[in-house]
């Protein structure tokens, strides 16, 4: 009614970034979806399909950009708030991570929200190496806009993705500038066992060379 609208009026909610009370939209969403479910579903081939596999000697799983920026954005610490006290109080908001896929280069988009202003952070990264299931991309440069942030910079933001980023397939390494995928843990079910068994057991993780926007992991003689 009327009275709780003018009580909810009077609370300061701008420390949780909360500034328009009428525009609010809401708790950010989180998607339902898993790397888990991604390995389920490649599982899911009927015995002609197999029969296919095997004869053209290799498997692949596909694992799409946009997937990936599914998966990024259910991450904990999207949509929330860290608040700074000095002369005036400030905060700073994680609102969004992003990658887009090349044939020769992953980029990642962290997007924040300092006091109601937007920044976006790209981390390009270039160079790989594979080892299995694990691919480890190292850092080529880190930008914002026009600016291009300083080494010491670029660990510092390093050392705090670093705490904050905690997923079993993706991890950051501050020490040598570096995110690393491994999907060693989803590719230990009966069907995937199934293939290396039949001798596609050299086991690669890489970009797709179509410029399609894909992370590869893919199993051949």
């Amino acid at each position: 009614d009327d009275s709780q609208k003018q009580k909810i009026d009077t609370i300061d909610l701008s420390s949780i970034e909360i500034n328009d009370k009428k525009s609010y939209k809401g708790i950010v969403k989180r998607s339902s979806t898993t790397m888990a479910d991604i390995f389920l579903d490649a599982t899911l081939v009927d015995p002609i399909q197999i029969a296919n596999v095997i004869l053209n000697k290799y498997y692949e799983v596909d694992i799409k950009e946009e997937t990936l920026n599914t998966l990024f954005n259910s991450f904990e610490f999207i949509g929330k708030s860290f608040a700074f006290m000095d002369d005036n109080a400030s905060y700073i908001t994680i609102s969004s991570l992003y990658t887009e896929i090349y044939n020769d280069r992953l980029d990642l988009f962290l997007v924040v929200d300092i006091n109601g202003f937007y920044a976006s952070f790209k981390f390009a990264f270039a160079i790989f190496d594979n080892v299995g299931a694990k691919i480890t991309l190292s850092l080529s440069s880190l930008s914002s806009g026009s600016i291009n942030f300083s080494q010491s910079a670029t660990k510092d933001i390093f050392k705090y993705l670093e705490q904050i980023v905690n997923e079993d397939y993706l991890s950051v390494n501050a020490d040598d500038l570096s995110i690393s995928f491994d999907f060693t843990g989803f590719i230990n079910n009966d069907f995937f066992k199934y293939l290396i068994e039949k001798n596609l057991s050299n086991i690669s993780v890489y970009l797709s060379e179509n410029n399609d926007g894909k992370l590869i992991v893919r199993f051949a003689k």
